[in-house]
């Protein structure tokens, strides 16, 4: 048990669920995405499996989704908002919680 990301795409007309990242530990969680063209889209979140919270991001290339490591922290961490001006400019934003 444990939970999987879950994303859901509109096409206009409904909605329908769509390929997922595949969960590499079940306490990962999405709270952010950034669309920038159906094969250029960027989710993050926070994997909390560890003995602490770390940032957590993922690339959707069309056919696959793909971990994107994240800059190293010392605490616990989470991405919660994703925003780009182009695929080579994209931010994260969330939350560090200090000791």
């Amino acid at each position: 048990h444990g939970n999987q990301p879950l994303v859901e795409h509109w096409d206009g007309t409904r909605w329908s669920v769509a390929p997922s990242p595949a969960a590499t530990a079940s306490r990962e969680e999405l709270d952010g995405v950034v669309a920038l063209s159906a094969d250029d889209v960027w989710a993050a979140g926070a994997d909390e499996s560890g003995p602490k919270t770390q940032p957590f991001v993922e690339h959707w290339d069309g056919s696959s989704w793909n971990v994107t490591p994240t800059a190293e922290t010392q605490s616990d961490d989470s991405l919660a908002a994703l925003a780009a001006g182009g695929s080579g400019n994209v931010w994260a934003v969330g939350t560090r919680l200090q000791p």
